[in-house]
């Protein structure tokens, strides 16, 4: 078990607190005074909590959207299928309870835009690595995921880092 906030506060068991569900994604928070103690009957009662160094949390990897799907990608398996994402928006795509037994297929995000400009440029971040991407008048092209597994798939998080000459991009999927 964790306290925080000198001892005051207990830190959730889902290691999640009530108050970041109104952080927006930019919104950055440090935890100092946080010390491990423990709750258990099989331990003398008298042992120190242990101070741990400040926990810095943010919601930098938070996402504006996500698309979930529920045992597969087909259409009714998802809760959308489409966004359309603007500069610097995100959207987390997972694909739960897959059990499909035959060999495993790379999923794939299908993006387009349609530029205000003749020159475009887009960045695309997926889980940290940038892909750069030009056109004329627009654009269209495909972001591996990667390959479907059995059980949960967590593929992260999507997001335009950089765009140039379009209002945003429109990408479809989870698919193959």
């Amino acid at each position: 078990m964790y306290k925080y906030d000198d001892g005051e506060k207990t830190w959730s068991s889902t290691g999640i607190l009530s108050e970041w569900k109104n952080w927006d994604k930019k919104h950055s928070e440090t935890y100092s005074g946080v010390q491990a103690t423990i709750d258990c009957p099989d331990y003398e009662d008298d042992i120190e909590p242990k101070d741990c160094p400040s926990l810095i949390v943010n919601a930098g990897a938070g996402a504006d959207y996500i698309i979930e799907c529920n045992g597969g990608w087909e259409n009714s398996q998802c809760n959308k299928k489409e966004v359309n994402l603007k500069a610097d928006e995100c959207v987390e795509i997972n694909v739960l309870k897959y059990t499909g037994i035959y060999l495993p297929p790379r999923l794939l995000m299908r993006c387009n835009l349609q530029a205000t400009q003749a020159d475009v440029s887009l960045t695309l971040k997926l889980n940290g690595k940038n892909q750069s991407f030009t056109g004329w008048w627009s654009w269209n092209g495909e972001v591996i995921l990667g390959a479907v597994k059995q059980g949960d798939n967590e593929f992260g998080t999507l997001c335009v880092t950089d765009l140039i000459g379009a209002a945003g991009v429109k990408c479809t999927g989870p698919g193959e």
